[in-house]
């Protein structure tokens, strides 16, 4: 491709991007007028438990106290001061600021995509369509509306910002293993320990990461002219999912994550039973969304009792 042609692809690439943010921007405007909902009133009412977030002592309870999971999530208790160190407070600022981290990941996603499939596929039009196609996509899709305006929801946002960017940084050093193996063994050992810990400490599901880098590697770069080196792989990827395994095997053998379920109008054993169905249900309207498709005020899904009862279980 020549100088001239790789100009021509990259503005025009930059001004579908920018157009694609300018209608999200657009679309989600409107949402940004309505109220604090549900769970935003447990996590957030703490700015005032205190007479406001105003110096060191005050600080620390407020990111350092909450109590959402076992992490207490300190990095999104943090970013809640952007927008108040009180309480009661005004939902339109946390939830602009939910809108700029929503648009940031569409970002992202782009730049991962694109530099994931650059690498595999050598043809720089394809791999920019499926990155528009992609990125807008998660941008777009209404599915996606009852977390970008549901305050408390930035746990998940950020969450998936520090694993995207970890991503990116990931397969950035990894297209570089053949050239440079000094730097992408630095950039792949780094990006697991801090996207991680950012991640996880946003909201748990972060700890996912080394699982999402694995997959890049058995499925994406398993092909790759250059492997990483084997004992790499074990302690950085291997042993990290490994960990995460056991220590959800352990809570289920020792009960320590049946316990809270006595609280509940389901019991562990149904609650696995039905999440694949609820999961079968998101994709369904991921792929065919329409009017009714379930947002947050979805209550009262049938439980699975057992394999067979449902018989769609």
């Amino acid at each position: 491709m020549s100088q001239n042609n790789r100009l021509k692809r990259s503005h025009l690439t930059s001004l579908s991007f920018f157009a694609l943010l300018a209608l999200g921007l657009w679309l989600y405007w409107p949402g940004l007028a309505g109220p604090f909902l549900f769970d935003d009133f447990a996590n957030l009412n703490a700015l005032g438990s205190y007479n406001g977030v105003r110096d060191w002592e005050t600080f620390k309870l407020f990111v350092f106290g909450n109590n959402s999971g076992p992490t207490g999530r300190p990095v999104s208790m943090l970013s809640f001061l952007i927008n108040d160190t009180g309480w009661p407070s005004d939902p339109y600022s946390f939830k602009y600021t939910n809108l700029l981290l929503h648009l940031l990941n569409a970002a992202l996603l782009f730049w991962l995509v694109t530099i994931s499939l650059d690498s595999i596929l050598k043809n720089p039009n394809k791999s920019t369509l499926i990155a528009l196609l992609t990125s807008g996509m998660w941008l777009l899709h209404p599915l996606n509306v009852s977390t970008v305006l549901y305050p408390v929801q930035r746990m998940t946002i950020l969450a998936a910002m520090f694993t995207l960017a970890g991503l990116i940084a990931y397969v950035y050093g990894r297209r570089q293993l053949d050239t440079k193996p000094a730097m992408a063994y630095l950039l792949m050992s780094l990006s697991i320990p801090v996207a991680t810990v950012l991640a996880t400490y946003s909201k748990e599901n972060g700890a996912l990461f080394p699982l999402f880098a694995l997959v890049l590697e058995l499925t994406l770069f398993s092909n790759c002219k250059t492997q990483p080196d084997k004992r790499w792989l074990v302690l950085f990827l291997w042993i990290p999912v490994s960990i995460l395994a056991i220590y959800f095997l352990h809570g289920i053998i020792s009960g320590n994550m049946i316990t809270g379920y006595s609280r509940r109008p389901f019991t562990f054993e149904e609650r696995l039973l039905t999440q694949p169905r609820i999961l079968m249900d998101y994709l369904y309207y991921w792929f065919i969304p329409h009017v009714n498709s379930p947002g947050l005020l979805t209550q009262d899904f049938p439980l699975s009792k057992s394999l067979f009862n449902p018989i769609n279980t």
